[in-house]
């Protein structure tokens, strides 16, 4: 579905350079209309372009460290733009759930300052880039799930996948093989069809955390520690993220990324198209050999975003929609989701089934999983070839792999990833995922820029594989139900389910939905995973009826918004949770 934007626009510079189509077919869900632009922003915009103008030509004035604070004195958590209020503050309601808590607050900030929730998008993927990189750097690749609801013209659901798929050297092969970095044209992508703001604001906060630095969240942190030792062969990881004694930098303490600082500026104000085709473009192609990998010019230049449409599934009067292969997450997510509330299968089971029901309806999903991931022409999903695979369930014992058709197989996805979630007070909603295919990628960053490279996909089909974005919407009244990112590599899909389960099905309030212990089962192995806190009730009676239990720490992470009585109808109806098996922060009310 193909969102449309005046003819005017289509010839800017910018859009071209960035690799941006941008075309005036709309399909939508029952009508077409003109862009998302509030028609009172450009005294606006034009007022943030002067202020950020005017801290960059000042920026080369002040070498001290205090005075560039002064200037851009509004850049830290909670100052990172300047107030200025064309609306009453009671008029703006939204949020942002993210896995790094800056992030999040920079996107409340946008949302504040009258943005969307592609602009909060934006700014909290950017500021991801320099905050939490082990997952999200600029050489990074992702998906986002798009919701613009519109009862008089029509809904509009879509999808823009960005990957960072597989460099191919023309040379000899490099030491450790990268992808073409996605995520920045992605995102821009995502601004020019929905944003609000100018480009320019939305990336001034992340470059001001590189520019002054930022206390290292707990997020990152943890991260630095996983990775460990291996981490810094690299001298340009030394230079940022060790300490003098040549110890790691912990939680709290203070980093700078001045030449992705350097990096952010360009974009700011040359925009997407410097990244692929200007002098960050010559830098990232020159300088990848120093970093182990391979990047011409010509897979820069040669990188598009791809719009595509969305999977849909009924769900009663309403409709569940995530992103097509290769984000497999959310299609596995949805096909256990369908399997529990067809019939009313799961809210008619005894409590004493249920945990067995899910576990048997994910074993059915993950093998159906198979027929479409291996390239087989299947439908990613088939409703009538999903429910005739529970035929063969019982409720009083454990159904053998073998029975299965396919049978399933062992799957191994990497869990280096992560999802956002933005809400405005339109009711457009922004889910993406985003992924460096490995913990920090390749472990190397590209000399003279601070961007660490995404690492080569193992196949086609596994950049991305597990991200799971996905929304609940109603199309009769045009109002968002459910909105839901969901990261944790072959988990992902299991933790998904089961919180849209708890939500929407026994309408167990969001907090409690995310917080409680989950379940898992991948296909194969044939083993139930179950966090350490599930009850010893609960995993003794999947013990009687034949399964094999396996405790873990956790399973799956979610960012999720819920919003029982609909948005934009009643948005104090909606709660928003940042999963606590992780160090996020879910920021949203009225602002």
């Amino acid at each position: 579905m193909v969102f449309s934007i005046s003819e005017s626009r289509t010839s800017e510079s910018p859009f071209v350079e960035a690799g941006v189509t941008i075309t005036n077919n709309v399909k939508r869900i029952v009508a077409t209309k003109p862009t998302v632009r509030a028609e009172n922003m450009a005294k606006l915009q034009s007022l943030w372009f002067v202020l950020l103008t005017r801290c960059q030509s000042r920026w080369r004035q002040y070498a001290g460290i205090l005075a560039l604070s002064l200037i851009l004195g509004g850049c830290e958590v909670g100052q990172a733009l300047p107030t200025i209020t064309m609306f009453e503050k009671s008029s703006y309601f939204g949020g942002a759930v993210a896995d790094e808590p800056r992030a999040a607050l920079v996107a409340r900030d946008i949302l504040a300052a009258g943005g969307s929730a592609a602009d909060a998008a934006v700014a909290l993927f950017f500021t991801l880039a320099v905050t939490y990189p082990s997952t999200a750097s600029l050489g990074s690749g992702g998906v986002c799930l798009i919701y613009y609801p519109d009862e008089e013209q029509g809904d509009i659901t879509e999808v823009i996948e960005f990957y960072a798929n597989a460099a191919s050297p023309t040379t000899a092969l490099p030491r450790r093989p990268n992808s073409v970095p996605g995520s920045v044209r992605g995102m821009y992508a995502l601004h020019a069809r929905y944003g609000r703001l100018p480009w320019s604001q939305l990336l001034a906060p992340a470059e001001a955390y590189a520019r002054l630095g930022h206390q290292i969240s707990r997020a990152l942190a943890r991260d630095l520690q996983l990775a460990g030792a291996a981490l810094f062969d690299d001298p340009e990881m030394r230079k940022i993220f060790l300490k003098s004694d040549g110890k790691i930098l912990e939680e709290s303490q203070r980093v700078k990324q001045l030449e992705l600082g350097a990096v952010l500026s360009q974009l700011r104000i040359k925009g997407a198209g410097d990244f692929y085709n200007g002098t960050v473009a010559k830098t990232l192609s020159k300088k990848a050999r120093e970093a182990d990998g391979a990047l011409s010019m010509e897979e820069l230049r040669g990188f598009r975003p791809v719009w595509r449409e969305s999977v849909a599934i009924p769900f009663g009067y309403n409709v569940l929609y995530t992103a097509p292969p290769p984000a497999a997450g959310g299609i596995t997510a949805a096909a256990i989701f369908h399997l529990l509330t067809e019939d009313d299968r799961y809210l008619d089971a005894p409590a004493a089934e249920r945990d067995h029901l899910m576990v048997e309806v994910s074993k059915r999903a993950f093998a159906d999983r198979q027929l479409w991931l291996e390239g087989e022409n299947a439908p990613a999903l088939d409703i009538a070839r999903l429910n005739a695979s529970m035929l063969s369930y019982s409720s009083v014992r454990a159904t053998e792999l073998e029975a299965l058709t396919p049978e399933p197989q062992r799957r191994l996805e990497n869990p280096a990833s992560t999802s956002f979630v933005t809400l405005d007070r339109t009711g457009l909603t922004i889910s993406c995922g985003a992924t460096m295919n490995n913990l920090f990628g390749t472990g190397r960053i590209v000399p003279g820029t601070g961007i660490l490279l995404a690492a080569s996909p193992t196949s086609a089909i596994s950049s991305g594989s597990s991200l799971a974005p996905v929304t609940v919407v109603n199309h009769n009244t045009s109002q968002l139900f459910f909105a839901a990112g969901s990261v944790g590599g072959a988990a992902a899909p299991s933790a998904l389910a089961g919180v849209m389960r708890s939500a929407l099905l026994e309408n167990i309030l969001l907090r409690q939905a995310v917080s409680a212990p989950r379940l898992h089962h991948g296909g194969a192995p044939d083993s139930v995973l179950t966090e350490f806190n599930f009850s010893e009730d609960r995993r003794a009676k999947l013990e009687q009826l034949g399964h094999q239990v396996v405790t873990v720490k956790e399973i799956g992470r979610i960012n999720s918004i819920h919003c029982p009585g609909g948005a934009p109808r009643s948005p104090h109806s909606c709660s928003f949770e940042s999963d606590r098996r992780g160090f996020g922060l879910a920021s949203g009310g009225e602002f």
